[in-house]
């Protein structure tokens, strides 16, 4: 059994299109977020986002 942790250091460390750049195993992740929130996830990773975090 494999298991896949995706971390990130902290605030100020992420960059435009990291979401983007995630293994295919995180589709599902994804999917089920957008279904939570809403609104697609992938979204949350553009240049204009990001600088407002």
């Amino acid at each position: 059994m494999s298991t896949t942790a995706v971390l990130f250091p902290g605030q100020g460390e992420q960059r435009p299109g990291m979401l983007h750049e995630l293994p295919p195993e995180g589709d599902a992740v994804l999917a089920a977020a957008a279904d939570a929130l809403g609104e697609d996830p992938l979204l949350l990773d553009a240049p204009d986002v990001l600088h407002g975090t």
